[in-house]
């Protein structure tokens, strides 16, 4: 989300060990129930987000 101008990141969590499928610090770890990613967006139009998942991936496209 670091390339979407408009959209604030409001809270973050790294994972606690290195993940190998993205640099450090652009990672976001979720857990239920206590560690969100949330993002606010300042743009004049709203977004959607296109989420899927497979056994060994997730995909998020996010769309004007």
């Amino acid at each position: 989300m670091k390339d979407l101008p408009g959209i604030e990141i409001t809270e973050r969590h790294e994972h606690s060990n290195d993940v190998p499928y993205i640099e450090k610090g652009l990672d976001a770890a979720v857990v239920y129930g206590v560690q969100d990613l949330k993002f606010i967006n300042n743009n004049n139009y709203s977004i959607t987000l296109e989420v899927s998942a497979t056994e060994n991936n997730i995909t998020v496209n996010v769309k004007k």
